[in-house]
């Protein structure tokens, strides 16, 4: 298995490198073949791929033990915590969201009132007005 980093960040290997802050030599988390893999994985994504790396670094850290050696303590399942918490934050920014705006033309609103196929609406504007109803005009506005 080989490991390789750029800045340039030319390749996608290295754009996802980056965002797991695997950039350093000495400690190599995930090797070139298996950031190829996810990429494939997930359709060349890359912060997809990321979060993905994420998981996996995560559960490769929750796996160790907590070692304490005189007074110092490496505790491996805060690591795990920390990539769980960037691979959820990966996922977040995957999330296209896109607001739908209708009604902004009449022949389009028309369309999709004349559209049978369309599920309707639970409430529509006028569902509360009866034809032929009278209003008494003396009530007052609360």
């Amino acid at each position: 298995m080989t490991w390789t980093y750029s800045t340039a960040l030319t390749a996608a290997k290295d754009k996802v490198r980056l965002y797991l802050q695997d950039t350093d030599t000495t400690e190599q988390l995930l090797a070139d073949e298996e950031i190829t893999f996810l990429l494939a994985e997930k359709a060349n994504n890359i912060l997809q791929t990321a979060a993905l790396g994420a998981e996996i670094i995560a559960r490769k850290f929750a796996r160790e033990a907590t070692i304490t050696v005189g007074d110092t303590r490496v505790e491996w399942s805060r690591r795990a915590e920390l990539y769980w918490a960037l691979a959820q934050d990966l996922r977040t920014r995957t999330v296209a969201v896109a607001p739908f705006v209708g009604g902004i033309s009449k022949d389009t609103k028309q369309t999709y009132e004349d559209d049978t196929d369309r599920v309707q609406p639970l409430f529509t504007k006028d569902q509360f007005v009866v034809t032929g109803a009278k209003v008494d005009e003396n009530l007052e506005a609360s």
